[in-house]
């Protein structure tokens, strides 16, 4: 009867996967691995560079404008859609060639997609964050809608006090 045949060898055999015995790998193997499949990493790594310089060179530019606002008391809920319309009128965005045949609700849905107004209670401070393609556009969107915020504001704030006045004068 020889080894082979026996099957406590086989089962003990390092080729075995059903081997109790714990294979352990080195650094030596890492390399060896790493090595052996050098022109494979090398290509990937060259593809993925490839495509993030495309990427870079030929996807649209798109700049970033900010305006922040500090406010002392509680801000009032104002309608961004109000904001939106003041602010399309203020810049005579519908004259502007690249929103030539955009109708005024196509224009507010894309105010609505490209400003982004966050209130953080804690600082006190409202953002206006406006991305664009063109970085003189997107700061007067921001510095706009900041102004008519404002201003919708103050209007809200003469709307609520009107009441009051009359009932003190009363």
């Amino acid at each position: 009867m020889s080894s082979s045949s026996n099957p406590q060898s086989l089962v003990n055999s390092p080729g075995n996967p059903f081997n109790d015995e714990s294979l352990e790998v080195t650094l030596a193997d890492v390399f060896r691995i790493l090595s052996f499949h050098r022109a494979l990493i090398r290509n990937c790594v060259l593809g993925f560079f490839l495509v993030a310089v495309l990427y870079a060179v030929f996807s649209p530019k798109t700049y970033e404008a900010i305006s922040k606002l500090k406010y002392d008391e509680k801000v009032q809920v104002v309608d961004s859609v109000a904001v939106a319309e003041k602010t399309i009128l203020s810049l005579n965005l519908k004259d502007r060639p690249e929103f030539n045949g955009l109708t005024h609700q196509d224009l507010l849905k894309l105010l609505d997609k490209v400003v982004s107004v966050k209130v953080d209670k804690d600082s006190n401070l409202i953002t206006i964050q406006v991305h664009a393609g063109d970085p003189q556009l997107a700061a007067n969107l921001a510095n706009t809608w900041a102004q008519n915020l404002i201003q919708q504001t103050l209007d809200l704030k003469k709307q609520l006090a009107v009441p009051e006045y009359k009932f003190i004068h009363e």
